[in-house]
C-alpha cells in the first residue's frame, strides 16, 4: 500500500508551548508508521521546527490546496471540545470547532480517514457544545481521548459504545523523547507554572494570586533553602502567562535574587523540558506543565485553572488531596508544605511508562491495523 500523505490540524502557532510539544510528539510518532508520506500542519504564524513537515497558513486557501493532496486528517491532541471559558472567549471557540468540524466533513465526504487523537472532551454543560461533540463522533473514523472523563462524556453522546480499549490514552506528550529520560533530581528545586483564572469562566478568582498563593510562596521561599524555577508556558498576545510569572518573579526577587530563574520557552524544547526534569516537585496551573511534570517523575501539587486539571488526576492516580481547592485558598501554604515533606500523597500512583505504554498501543493499533 503507498504512503498517504497527511494533514495535522489544531491549535498550533499559538505561542503555547503544550500544544508545540504534543505536535513534536505526534511527529516522532508519526515518522515510525510507513503508510504515512508527507505531512502538512495548519500553523497561525511561521514555523522555525526542523521537522520535515510543511507548514501552512489556516486560510481557506491554503487548506483546500492541502485537502486535494492528502488522504488522512487528524486533529491533534489538545482541549478542543469543552465550554469551560468566558462568555466572550467561548464565542470564539465554537468559531474555532466549526472551522475543525468543517474540515472534517470535507474530507469525511471524500471519503477520506478522519482521526482525533488524544482529544480533551469536557467539561460539556452547553447544548451546543454537546451537538459539536455528536457531530465529531459522526464525522471521525476513530476518536481518541486523553482522560476518562473525556471517553464517559462521548459513551453518553454516542450512538454506540466507546471503549477505554480502543479510546482511552493518555496525552500525546507521553510520546516525547524529551519525557523518555528521567534524571536525577534535586531536592531543593520546585518548578512551578502560573496562569491567570480569568482564561477560564471563574475569571473573579485571579484576586487568589496576589492575595494568597503569591504571598504564601514568597513566606515559604524566605523561611526555607528551596530554589523555585518558574515555567512560561504560553506566551504571545493572547492568554499570557508572562504577566502573572513576571509577579511572582518579582515578588521572589526581593526576598533573594539568587534562588529564582525564570524559564520561557523557544523553540528549543530541550532547553525548556531539561530545568524542569531535574525539579523534585512542581506546583502545576496549566495543564501541560501537570503533564510533564508527571511525565519526567515530579511530586506534585495542582492549581486548577480548567477541569481538565481534575481530570488529568484521575489517569494518573494522584490523590485529591493533591489538588487546591479554589475555594479554600487558606489551605495553599499547608498543602505546599506538605509537597516539601514528601507527603505520599503529592506522588502519582500510576508509572508514567504505563500511561506511555497504553497510549502507544492504541496508536498501534489505529496506524497499523487500520492503515497497513
Amino acid at each position: 500500500m503507498g504512503r498517504k500523505n497527511t494533514f495535522i490540524i489544531g491549535h498550533y502557532g499559538g505561542d503555547n508551548f503544550g500544544d508545540e510539544f504534543m505536535l513534536e510528539a505526534l511527529l516522532e510518532y508519526l515518522d515510525t508508521v510507513k503508510i504515512i508520506g508527507k505531512i502538512f500542519i495548519v500553523c497561525k504564524k511561521r514555523h522555525s521546527s526542523a521537522t520535515k513537515a510543511t507548514f501552512v497558513s489556516p486560510s481557506f486557501l491554503s487548506i483546500l490546496k492541502v485537502f486535494f493532496q492528502t488522504k488522512i486528517l487528524i486533529l491533534g491532541g489538545g482541549t478542543h471540545f469543552h465550554d469551560d471559558y468566558h462568555k466572550k472567549r467561548l464565542q470564539r471557540h465554537y468559531l474555532y470547532l466549526t472551522k475543525i468540524l468543517a474540515i472534517s466533513l470535507l474530507y469525511r465526504l471524500s471519503f477520506k480517514k478522519v482521526y482525533y487523537l488524544g482529544v480533551g472532551y469536557a467539561p460539556l454543560d452547553s447544548p451546543l457544545i454537546k451537538k459539536y461533540t455528536k457531530l465529531s463522533l459522526l464525522l471521525t473514523n476513530h476518536i481518541t481521548v486523553r482522560d476518562k472523563i473525556s471517553l464517559k462524556n462521548l459513551n453518553n453522546l454516542s450512538r454506540k459504545p466507546c471503549s477505554s480499549r480502543e479510546h482511552l490514552t493518555f496525552d500525546l506528550a507521553s510520546l516525547h523523547k524529551e519525557v523518555g529520560h528521567i534524571k536525577t533530581k534535586d531536592e531543593t528545586l520546585v518548578g512551578i507554572s502560573l496562569t491567570s483564572f480569568s482564561y477560564s469562566s471563574n475569571p473573579n478568582e485571579d484576586t487568589l494570586w496576589d492575595d494568597y498563593i503569591i504571598p504564601e510562596i514568597g513566606a515559604i521561599y524566605r523561611n526555607t533553602t528551596i530554589s523555585i524555577r518558574i515555567f512560561v508556558f504560553r506566551g504571545g498576545p493572547k492568554e499570557s502567562d508572562i504577566p502573572l510569572s513576571k509577579k511572582l518573579q518579582e515578588h521572589l526577587y526581593k526576598i533573594d535574587p539568587v534562588r529564582i530563574t525564570t524559564y520561557e520557552h523557544t523553540d528549543d524544547t530541550e532547553k525548556f523540558v531539561a530545568p524542569l526534569v531535574e525539579c523534585e516537585y512542581f506546583i502545576a496551573t496549566r495543564y501541560h506543565s501537570a503533564v510533564i511534570a508527571y511525565l519526567v517523575g515530579c511530586k506534585m501539587l495542582i492549581i486548577p485553572y480548567h477541569q481538565k486539571l481534575i481530570d488529568v488526576v484521575d489517569m494518573i492516580d494522584l490523590d485529591m488531596h493533591a489538588v487546591f481547592d479554589l475555594r479554600e485558598p487558606e489551605t495553599f501554604a499547608f498543602k505546599f508544605k506538605e509537597l516539601l515533606a514528601n507527603d505520599k500523597r503529592y506522588i502519582p500512583r500510576v508509572p508514567p511508562l504505563k500511561n506511555k505504554a497504553l497510549t502507544l498501543d492504541i496508536m498501534n493499533s489505529i496506524f497499523n491495523k487500520k492503515e497497513q
